[in-house]
């Protein structure tokens, strides 16, 4: 037997058949951002020798990781693709590869979610640095059937070789993951150092169980190393 949901109104009997329920959409307007940051002062013997640098004129060595995002807008509709991202110099070596699809059509756009990301079927991905492969081994996946433990796995171990950790806490679940946001992370950050290369050759191979959709674009964020030389006598900056 079916349950029976009663509802008082003035001391009267209602059933919920009786009864009919308002949802009202209610928007959020954010108008306005206040970012804290903490200021940090030395204290005077430490002061003194940043003044002894600036004194002396010498230009100090700044290295860094910079992002760069690079964009295919149109991949052509087939399984096997590849993609030459981008020709470097040997300084701004990739340590990281971050890749994802988008649909242009899916509705993510037209929503508001550009940062819905798909799938497309995807099976494999591989990137060659100089014709050195990352990984070395396919991934062998296929999201059409659920399986995608080694997409994910690359994804929550991204924390690891970024920020040093021994420990992971990826932000998406492995359910969210497919849904939400299937990035490819491949860490490309072991490379030989002694090679003496000027330029550096990045290329991206991606397989699919079916042909891409039309409209689809690739996107990939390199995170790669960067020196800069800063003068603080002149306040001059100069790329290497």
């Amino acid at each position: 037997m079916g349950s029976l949901t009663v509802f008082m109104k003035d001391g009267e009997l209602l059933t919920d058949a009786a009864v009919q329920i308002k949802v009202k959409k209610i928007s959020t307007e954010l108008t306005k951002v206040m970012w804290k940051v903490p200021v940090v002062k030395v204290n005077d013997r430490e002061k003194l020798k940043m003044l002894k640098i600036i004194d002396s004129k010498k230009t100090i060595n700044c290295a860094f990781r910079n992002w760069e995002l690079c964009e295919y807008p149109n991949i052509p509709q087939t399984r096997k693709h590849s993609w030459m991202v981008k020709t470097c110099s040997r300084v701004e070596k990739p340590r990281c590869l971050i890749i994802a699809f988008l649909k242009k059509d899916s509705g993510n756009m037209a929503e508001g979610f550009a940062s819905n990301y798909d799938a497309c079927s995807l099976t494999n991905v591989k990137a060659y640095i100089n014709s050195v492969e990352y990984p070395y081994e396919n991934f062998n996946e296929s999201f059409d059937n659920d399986q995608f433990t080694m997409f994910y796995h690359g994804y929550a171990d991204f924390q690891k070789y970024y920020y040093e950790r021994m420990t992971t806490q990826p932000y998406l679940s492995k359910e969210k993951y497919k849904d939400l946001g299937p990035f490819i992370c491949i860490d490309c950050s072991r490379q030989n150092d002694d090679a003496k290369t000027s330029t550096i050759d990045l290329r991206i191979e991606f397989e699919a169980a079916n042909n891409f959709p039309a409209d689809t674009s690739a996107y990939c964020l390199l995170i790669h190393d960067r020196v800069i030389q800063y003068n603080p006598f002149s306040g001059e900056v100069r790329k290497i």
